[in-house]
């Protein structure tokens, strides 16, 4: 199968106030064969969370610095063939996620067609 998507950054400045931090993030669009609209996929590639909050025990890639992630994001600018292989890993994730949707729907829909067509159980009770 062949997906023809269109990829871009977008840059949040975080200056709203419902922004939210400041953060560089990866649209990748597609149209999916068979469906009406278009598919849309955002990646956060890097934001400001961690720069941030520095004492959080999560492992975090800036160690709270805005350089590092000025670099980080300057990387992901200057690098067309790293946000190529990003947009591609996020298309064949979202295929491989909707074939496991898919499959749990079917058998849902398997169970729910199997207890529809089940016979009626007539119970009869003597109660003393």
């Amino acid at each position: 199968m062949e997906v023809n998507a269109i990829a871009y950054l977008n840059y949040v400045n975080g200056e709203d106030i419902s922004a939210g931090w400041e953060r560089l993030q990866l649209k990748v669009k597609f149209k999916e064969k068979g469906k009406l609209f278009r598919v849309r996929l955002v990646k956060t590639l890097a934001n400001t969370y961690f720069v941030e909050n520095p004492t959080l025990d999560i492992q975090d890639e800036f160690g709270g610095s805005y350089d590092k992630y000025y670099e980080v994001v300057d990387d992901y600018i200057e690098n067309e063939e790293k946000l190529r292989g990003v947009a591609m890993d996020m298309i064949v994730d979202y295929f491989k996620n909707n074939k496991k949707n898919n499959l749990i729907k079917s058998k849902s829909k398997e169970i729910a067609d199997r207890v529809s067509c089940s016979k009626k159980i007539e119970v009869q009770v003597t109660i003393k």
